[in-house]
């Protein structure tokens, strides 16, 4: 790589990590590495593509002191890097994600859509990691007790859970398209319990969609307290009620109210029930925005459209990036893996974006998306042939898109190891009995008003 080059892609590290990590010093003034060293090694790190971690540190390293020449010359110690990973991590993570918040919400364009929302996304899935003696120890713990799934279903999650992996639960901006936070956990790991921690990372007039697994009266009432709007996908699993007591009725108004709540004198549910056609059939939603003109039967449906890009976001990380299994051997060191894998990633889709904003209207409007094969391809460049200028450089980051030409459908051939899920049915409607009317009179329904 020649000095020029050199000056190109550290201009651009510079522009991922936020200043006040820069500044920040947090190792003994004996220690051989720096903010500056350390950080742009694990990116680079979890960007890399070797066959194994202690290749990449390699790579990194020696690219870390190329890129910053002038700072002390960094330890050379896959052993003690990971020490410093285990121990730092959660600290720099943390400045990572707000840092990343705050830019999200003050320069990404379409933060807030036109009915004036924040519109998120969230949905988990597993990432494998090896089959070590300390991996199957700590990180294969059974089937969740709260597991509701039978038959051949339940026995195929119990399979799953015994499979050494970490469980990641991911909240997407789905205006922004980019993440916005996760939290990891075992291989049994419960998505609806991680949503309760996550929801308070959410900013104000948050509105959040979802498929079928995350329904319940725990987890509706707590965003409702939290006063986050939500629109979440129902199955013939939730039993719902119509015209409770003598309150105001509508055609779509429905109530959440299970027995034992009820028994326990806590409030029900007061909710909107939307029917949209997808492609396999109906679709039953259930959201929290009583309002027609805050959000229309149509948009409703639009927004739970638009979920699938957080599958697709997991998709690109697991195949594309190449994530779909970490490499490290001890269960500390694969959540440090996969920690910051999702964060390099998500750092370079961000910089992506607002580099990408830069452009005129008319060219936004031709080149929608990211393609992160293509992003990942201009970076490996960067550090192989290089680019001349900074110009150069961020010209071929704003064009790293995905091709707009239609592509016929694709066949579902009948591969062993597809599965086919039957989509959940029509939720279970019923009118209440007598006695839960009686007691609906005494108790003022739980919900989020919205103008309109």
């Amino acid at each position: 790589m020649a000095h020029q080059d050199v000056e190109v892609v550290a201009r651009w590290i510079m522009q991922l990590v936020p200043q006040s990590i820069w500044t920040a010093r947090l190792f003994r003034k004996d220690a051989r590495w720096t903010s500056q060293q350390f950080l742009t090694t694990a990116l680079l790190w979890s960007l890399g593509q070797q066959s194994t971690l202690t290749d990449r540190f390699e790579w990194a390293r020696r690219q870390a002191m190329r890129l910053f020449p002038d700072a002390a010359k960094s330890g050379a110690s896959y052993q003690a890097f990971m020490k410093i990973m285990v121990r730092w991590s959660d600290v720099y993570l943390v400045v990572f994600l707000q840092s990343m918040q705050r830019t999200i919400c003050k320069q990404v364009q379409r933060f807030r859509g036109v009915h004036g929302f924040a519109v998120f996304g969230i949905d988990g899935s597993r990432v494998a990691v090896p089959r070590t003696t300390a991996n199957q120890q700590r990180l294969t713990k059974g089937l969740n007790p709260n597991c509701r799934l039978r038959g051949r279903r339940r026995r195929r999650a119990q399979k799953q859970s015994e499979i050494p992996s970490i469980w990641v639960t991911m909240v997407w901006h789905l205006g922004a398209e980019l993440p916005w936070q996760w939290k990891l956990g075992t291989a049994n790991a419960s998505e609806r319990a991680h949503l309760l921690s996550l929801q308070d990372s959410l900013p104000e007039d948050s509105l959040l969609t979802a498929d079928a697994g995350f329904a319940g009266y725990e987890y509706w009432a707590s965003l409702i307290e939290s006063r986050i709007h939500f629109i979440i996908r129902v199955g013939s699993g939730v039993h719902l009620l119509k015209e409770l007591g003598e309150w105001q009725q509508n055609d779509d108004r429905i109530w959440l109210w299970p027995a034992h709540v009820a028994r326990n004198s806590l409030p029900p549910l007061k909710l909107r029930l939307v029917k949209v056609q997808g492609k396999q059939g109906s679709v039953w939603l259930v959201t929290s925005v009583l309002s027609h003109q805050r959000l229309s039967d149509a948009a409703i449906g639009e927004i739970y459209r638009q979920r699938w890009k957080l599958e697709v976001f997991f998709r690109d990380f697991k195949r594309t990036f190449g994530k779909h299994k970490q490499l490290s051997r001890t269960p500390e060191h694969a959540r440090v893996e996969l920690h910051w894998s999702l964060m390099s990633l998500s750092v370079v889709l961000l910089d992506a974006r607002l580099k990408r904003q830069q452009l005129k209207q008319q060219q936004r409007d031709q080149q929608h998306r990211t393609s992160v094969s293509g992003l990942l391809r201009v970076i490996r460049r960067a550090f192989d042939d290089g680019f001349r200028t900074s110009v150069e450089f961020f010209q071929a980051i704003r064009q790293a898109v995905i091709d707009r030409y239609h592509r016929a459908s694709e066949s579902r051939r009948a591969y062993p190891q597809r599965r086919t899920r039957k989509p959940p049915g029509q939720p279970n409607i019923q009118k209440p009995p007598p006695n839960l009317n009686t007691l609906a009179q005494s108790i003022k329904p739980l919900t989020l008003t919205s103008y309109g």
